[in-house]
């Protein structure tokens, strides 16, 4: 029986299956292409883990902290909390920020520092605080927060007061502050700005507090006698004065007219004799001139005062 011829032919669909394998395995990355996508996700993460950590070390500086706080501590951040209307955690919360803790020590240390003073406004930023971070295709990225009004410590010499300001006094800076003697070894007040401004804050605080409570004072220490009357008398007339000043300096300020930016021109560059020459030659400047001084006049006539110098004069 004659065998079967076995056929030579074969089946075109393997290798139409190889060859589709084939092109994937060619589509493949090559290795320096994976290595290179690898290093730009590290590269993306850097920053990511980088600011992670500085989260995680502040929480770690933030509880350390916290556990240096005792009673004087709890006393003063109490005694702002009432006087703001603010709760112990939130007055708490916030001087864990930054340094506020070791200023309060330099404050209950003999010999440290003779006042604290703690401000209760919006702030833009505080020193050591960690960077609110916002994540995304880029990469990890500095966002700038709204901050609402927060307490914080100040030295009051690069921050202007816009809200409310409790300070702390030490009567004898000389002694320590204990946990038994800080209520009695301190005193504290409140000025408040919050729509009313500085002065007159500062007036109200002499004139319905310190004047009132210094002149039923007989405690004057060395002034207590009759030879001190006369500097006791000049102290407290100096101070009524003072509080004078500052109702006559809000009323002028109450007064005061803002005149009108000049936008169409800047005023400050014509500032030599050169620079009048120039603009003198200029009908274009010369106009733009007297555009700005005649609505510095309108504004200037429309004051009581200069309406009052007008009447007087006809």
């Amino acid at each position: 029986m004659a065998e079967q011829p076995t056929s030579s032919t074969t089946n075109p669909l393997p290798h139409s299956r190889g060859g589709r394998h084939r092109s994937r395995k060619q589509q493949k990355p090559s290795t320096a292409e994976r290595e290179q996508k690898k290093a730009s996700r590290l590269q993306a993460l850097g920053p990511t883990e980088s600011i992670k950590e500085k989260q995680q070390k502040a929480r770690e500086e933030r509880e350390a902290k916290r556990s240096m706080i005792d009673f004087r501590h709890e006393y003063v951040m109490s005694t702002v909390g009432s006087t703001l209307g603010l709760t112990n955690d939130e007055v708490t919360e916030s001087l864990l920020e930054g340094n506020q803790i070791e200023t309060m020590e330099d404050f209950f240390k003999a010999d440290g520092l003779s006042k604290i003073v703690f401000y209760f406004q919006e702030v833009e930023s505080l020193p050591d605080a960690v960077e609110h971070v916002r994540l995304g295709p880029g990469g990890a990225q500095a966002t700038n927060i709204k901050t609402k009004p927060k307490v914080f410590i100040t030295d009051t010499k690069d921050m202007q007061l816009t809200g409310a300001c409790v300070f702390f006094i030490r009567i004898n800076p000389t002694k320590a502050l204990t946990m038994a003697n800080i209520s009695q070894e301190t005193t504290f007040g409140l000025l408040d700005t919050r729509g009313v401004g500085v002065l007159q804050s500062v007036e109200r605080l002499l004139a319905d507090i310190y004047i009132p409570a210094l002149s039923k004072s007989s405690n004057w220490g060395d002034l207590s006698d009759k030879h001190g009357a006369s500097v006791r008398n000049g102290f407290m007339n100096q101070l009524d004065n003072f509080v004078g000043i500052l109702s006559s300096a809000k009323a002028s300020l109450d007064d005061a007219v803002s005149l009108k930016e000049c936008d169409s021109i800047d005023l400050t560059r014509i500032s030599s004799p050169t620079d009048y020459i120039a603009a003198a030659s200029s009908s274009e400047t010369l106009e733009q001139i007297e555009e700005i001084v005649t609505a510095w006049i309108k504004q200037i006539e429309q004051t009581p005062l200069a309406s009052a110098a007008g009447k007087s004069l006809k």
